[in-house]
């Protein structure tokens, strides 16, 4: 606890100077924000296009921006900070000319509420410089350019510089609304060169999105002027929409005039595959090679499938005929061959020689076989069975020859095929050509009418959400936070001063650094004192002390000793010996320099004194204290001892007083 007061103590000194400083800091904050210029804010949201949607449920408008390059906001961030989108703004708004107001400790820029109009008509030479335009009455004044001197001229009139030209008149909308405004005054104008505009507004400019997934962008520009920041940000909101029509509208135009052009290239390749697949063709005699080769393969299956069955046919009619030659003439014993040989006649033939060949046999039960009706009868199917054997051979002979034609026709119906693979490919190879052209022409055509309706489009997607207003609070500075800067710093700076005062200065402030760097132990801590029964009481305390300590032994000589006699040494050993006489005891007081104020003391200010021995002035002072309980001897002054020293040596105990 003691050393948190110790620390505080030289805080708790200062507390005035420490307040006084704090006062002085606002006051000076305060008087700073009287003159400085303040800056207002003023800031537009856009909302950017969606290219791949445009407006909801509305696929004609989808096509709008086909040809726009799908920026990411960063992208457009760093168009609307360039340099040229920001020209194209500052020449709608005519920021070039920058007119100032002199006053005699500030310098305030005018925008609409300028008296007069600067009309720069030849200032080339005088771009990024200061004109200075004094207005001596309603009628009259005088410009100065650098370098330059004064030319007089009349408002209305053109003044013609060294290298230049310059027209300035009274804005008389102006003094007609307002006017108690000032027109005679000191003013500045300084015309501009783009460069040092952009690079100007680029200080004040901040393009933010609102979030990297959210497409809107705020614009925030920082002006002197708030009608000025918002005009400005506002201007180049519609700049930037503007300049996206018409890229887009170049864009487009520029595709319009390819399209045409290749579309006229394309279509002229494609007239010439058509002719060239229209000359094969009457060339190779082809309608539809496809088709064709599908009737012709579906002819050729016909064909053979004709062919196995006469093959069959006949294979069926030679077996036939093998067994009607067999000598085994006996058809009872033969069934018919139906499957091959089917006709009305023959199925008629056979079943008269079957009929026949029973009837024989009956005859064969009654008569001989030479008998006369059973030669009749084999007569009969002799010549029945030359015939039915005539007739088959007959029939194989015919399907011999169909089957000869139908062979002879489907070797005349594979020959169609021979090449067939290369007029396939000559084909396959002209039309894909074809298509290629035909799908280019298509594609072509469909952007071209989306171009065109681009082209025809002039509106954009971009949309201004929240437009800038003039802001009536300034963003700086900030008077709350200067001041509580000033503030703090006034406050820091008093506590540091005060602290390095206190850490540079020789005074000694408390018992514990006396402790801390001394050998030498504390008898008597004396506190500031107001008054005499306050320092009665004291200083009887501090001789009950002195005397517990040893110091007040019969016979002992203390010396009180100190740097200078401001110390409070005489202040000492008055009291001392005031309080060891309430006491009871006999003091004596030797004072060595004669300006000690008591009437116990003893003057021993004396130069031969001053020229004794240690032996001799020890000597001196006892026989002067014999009858004495306790001698005190004030010191002179240390820092210009000459005999102080040998006081200290011959006392008892020594005091040394420091304040």
């Amino acid at each position: 606890m003691k050393e948190s007061i110790r620390l505080i103590r030289p805080f708790l000194r200062g507390l005035p100077f420490i307040i006084m400083s704090l006062v002085l800091g606002i006051l000076i904050a305060q008087k700073y924000l009287t003159y400085v210029t303040p800056m207002y804010e003023s800031t537009v949201k856009i909302k950017l296009a969606d290219l791949t949607q445009g407006l909801p449920n509305n696929n004609l408008f989808k096509d709008f921006d086909v040809f726009a390059s799908s920026n990411k906001i960063a992208a457009e961030i760093e168009l609307m900070k360039s340099s040229s989108l920001l020209a194209k703004t500052t020449d709608m708004l005519h920021f070039n000319g920058e007119l100032y107001r002199v006053g005699d400790v500030m310098v305030q820029e005018l925008y609409m509420d300028a008296p007069i109009q600067v009309t720069p008509i030849s200032l080339t030479y005088y771009l990024d410089t200061k004109i200075s335009i004094e207005v001596i009455s309603d009628s009259t004044f005088k410009v100065t350019a650098p370098d330059e001197d004064p030319i007089s001229g009349r408002f209305r009139d053109t003044v013609y510089l060294s290298n230049g030209s310059i027209l300035i008149y009274k804005n008389q909308q102006l003094l007609a609304e307002k006017p108690n405004t000032d027109l005679i005054d000191q003013y500045e104008y300084t015309q501009m060169s783009s460069e040092k505009l952009i690079e100007k507004i680029k200080k004040n400019l901040d393009v933010i999105p609102a979030d990297k997934d959210v497409p809107v962008i705020s614009m925030i520009y920082k002006s002197a002027i708030p009608q000025k920041s918002a005009d400005f940000v506002n201007q180049l909101a519609k700049s930037y929409i503007e300049d996206y029509i018409e890229s887009k509208y170049t864009a487009a135009e520029t595709t319009v005039r390819f399209l045409d052009d290749r579309i006229q290239q394309v279509s002229i390749d494609l007239s010439t595959s058509e002719n060239l697949i229209e000359d094969y063709k009457n060339n190779k005699g082809i309608v539809n090679l496809r088709q064709e080769s599908e009737t012709d393969l579906r002819k050729i299956a016909q064909l053979k499938i004709q062919l196995t069955s006469i093959k069959i046919s006949l294979k069926a009619m030679q077996e036939l005929e093998d067994n009607l030659r067999n000598d085994n003439k006996d058809f009872l014993l033969k069934a018919p061959n139906f499957q091959t040989y089917t006709d009305l006649l023959s199925t008629e033939l056979l079943k008269k020689v079957k009929n026949l060949q029973a009837e024989r046999r009956d005859l064969l039960l009654i008569f001989t076989p030479n008998d006369t009706r059973v030669k009749v009868i084999e007569d009969k199917l002799d010549d029945l069975i030359v015939y039915l054997i005539e007739g088959v051979t007959n029939s194989k002979r015919n399907q011999r020859t169909k089957y000869l034609q139908l062979k002879a026709e489907i070797e005349e119906a594979q020959r169609v095929f021979d090449g067939f693979a290369s007029k396939q490919k000559d084909l396959n190879v002209m039309n894909r050509d074809f298509n290629i052209y035909e799908s280019s022409y298509n594609f072509l055509n469909e952007k071209r009418i989306e171009a065109e309706i681009a082209k025809a489009a002039k509106i954009s997607f971009h949309r201004i959400i929240s437009p800038a207003t003039p802001s009536k609070k300034p963003v700086s500075p900030n008077h709350i936070v200067i001041i509580i800067i000033s503030g703090l710093l006034a406050l820091i700076g008093s506590i540091a001063l005060i602290y390095v005062v206190h850490a540079i200065k020789g005074k000694v402030n408390d018992l514990e650094t006396i402790e801390a760097r001394c050998a030498i132990p504390v008898a008597i801590k004396t506190p500031f004192i107001l008054s005499q029964e306050e320092s009665d009481r004291h200083f009887l305390k501090e001789a009950i002390q002195l005397e517990l300590k040893g110091f007040t032994d019969q016979g002992n000589r203390i010396c009180i000793s100190s740097q200078t006699n401001k110390e409070g040494r005489q202040f000492h050993t008055s009291g001392l010996a005031k309080a060891f006489r309430k006491q009871g005891r006999k003091i004596m007081v030797l004072d060595f320099q004669g300006i000690l104020n008591n009437e116990l003391a003893t003057s021993m200010s004396d130069e031969a004194y001053r020229s004794m021995s240690k032996i001799d002035l020890e000597s001196l002072i006892s026989k002067m204290t014999t009858d004495y309980d306790l001698v005190l001897i004030d010191n002179e002054e240390m820092q210009h001892e000459q005999i102080g020293l040998l006081l200290m040596s011959v006392a008892t105990h020594n005091l040394y007083v420091i304040d």
